[in-house]
C-alpha cells in the first residue's frame, strides 16, 4: 500500500497554498519526471485564531433515507496562534484536524425476497433469490472512519532564519462492500491504515536569490486486516481474530 490511500489525507485546514508543476523541475525536486505536487502547512500568526466545520447527512425527517442510512458526518476544524501570549509571530502553533465516519456503501435492493413460508420452495426458486436475502429496499453496508491530525511550530529566529517541527498523523479504519457478504456480513475483513510523520527543518536566507535548507523527517506506516467474527462471549463488543 506504500505511502499513498486512506493511510495518507492531510485536512484542507492545514494547508495554506497548494502548488502544481509540471513539465522542467528545478534542482531541488532531484529525479521527477511527470508532475509535482506540493503542499504548503498553514502557519499561525500574531493573533489565536479557531475555524469549525460541521457537516452531516443524517438531517432527519428533511433526508432522504439512503442519505440516513450512509450517516455520513465530519467535523473539521483549526486553532492557532502564538505559544505565548502576546509575543507575537516569533513562536507560533497550529493544530488542526479532520473526522470523517460513515457506511461504506447504501445501496437499493429489490423486493424479491426469501419467504421462509413458501412451502416446497417453488417461489423462491423462481425468484432465485439466497436463503439469506430477507431484506429489500434502501441497507447500508460496513464503513469508512478516518481522522488526521496536523500539528506545527514555527520558530522565527530572526528576519533571515527560522524552523519549523510538524506532526502529522492519519487513521483509518473501514469495512468494503463485498457481494459475497451482502447478506451476512460476519467475517467480513475489517481494515485499519494508519500513518505517523514527522518533520524538523531549518531554513536560511543568505541574499535576496540563494537560501538552503536542512530538514530531518521520520515517516512510519501500518496496515493491519482483522476479522470480525459477531460477539461469542456475549461481552457487548465484536470479537476480533
Amino acid at each position: 500500500y506504500g505511502g499513498i490511500g486512506k493511510g495518507t489525507r492531510i485536512n484542507k485546514y492545514a494547508v495554506r497554498e497548494l502548488e502544481v508543476q509540471t513539465g522542467v523541475f528545478s534542482a531541488e525536486y532531484g529525479d521527477a519526471m511527470s508532475s509535482i505536487v506540493n503542499y504548503i502547512s498553514f502557519t499561525g500568526g500574531a493573533d489565536y485564531e479557531a475555524k469549525l466545520t460541521l457537516e452531516g447527512s443524517n438531517l432527519g425527517p428533511v433526508a432522504q433515507q439512503n442519505d440516513r442510512l450512509r450517516n455520513y458526518q465530519k467535523i473539521a476544524g483549526r486553532f492557532s496562534g502564538p505559544v505565548i501570549p502576546g509575543s507575537g509571530d516569533k513562536f507560533t502553533f497550529s493544530i488542526s484536524g479532520d473526522m470523517t465516519t460513515g457506511a461504506y456503501r447504501v445501496l437499493n435492493l429489490d423486493d424479491k425476497v426469501y419467504d421462509p413460508n413458501n412451502i416446497g420452495g417453488q417461489q423462491n426458486n423462481a425468484n432465485a433469490v439466497n436463503w439469506l436475502d430477507r431484506n429489500s429496499g434502501f441497507r447500508s453496508f460496513g464503513f469508512d472512519d478516518t481522522y488526521d491530525v496536523f500539528t506545527k511550530l514555527h520558530w522565527r529566529i530572526d528576519n533571515y532564519k527560522q524552523m519549523n517541527l510538524t506532526y502529522w498523523f492519519v487513521n483509518s479504519e473501514f469495512k468494503v462492500y463485498d457481494r459475497n457478504y451482502q447478506y451476512y456480513e460476519e467475517g467480513k475483513n475489517v481494515n485499519r491504515k494508519w500513518s505517523e510523520r514527522w518533520n524538523l527543518e531549518f531554513r536560511q536566507q543568505l541574499n535576496k536569490k540563494t537560501y538552503y535548507t536542512i530538514s530531518a523527517a521520520r515517516f512510519t506506516q501500518q496496515m493491519k486486516m482483522s476479522v470480525e467474527n459477531g460477539d461469542m462471549d456475549g461481552d457487548g463488543y465484536p470479537d476480533w481474530v
